[in-house]
């Protein structure tokens, strides 16, 4: 039996924020100057070979804006992260709720 092929982890953000992700060790770190290039690019990544993508929350809204075949495929899971303009009238809780809700597949009160 075989080990699983090590994927990777990707970063789609505006220039702002890549500093945060090269700190965070992210290697392959995409920083566009507009939202459309972010989503084009965010569209080519996640058919790649990565198991985690990170996107800013200004580059993408709604997982739907993806398109059904990347939002129904096991990997890569795309975690959107909020951005210093988001952080305005960010609510930690309901965005944590929702991680957990998508990825633990129940909602956890707190």
């Amino acid at each position: 039996m075989s080990a699983p092929p090590k994927l990777g982890i990707a970063a789609v953000c505006l220039k702002e924020l890549e500093p945060f992700f090269r700190a965070l060790g992210v290697s392959e770190c995409y920083a566009v100057d507009d939202v459309g290039k972010g989503i084009a690019i965010l569209r080519r990544v996640v058919t790649g070979n990565y198991a985690v993508v990170f996107v800013q929350l200004a580059i993408l809204r709604r997982l739907s804006e993806l398109g059904i075949a990347a939002v129904n495929r096991m990997y890569p899971l795309v975690v959107a992260v909020p951005g210093p303009r988001e952080l305005e009238g960010f609510d930690p809780k309901s965005f944590y709720r929702e991680v957990v809700r998508r990825y633990v597949g129940f909602e956890v009160y707190v």
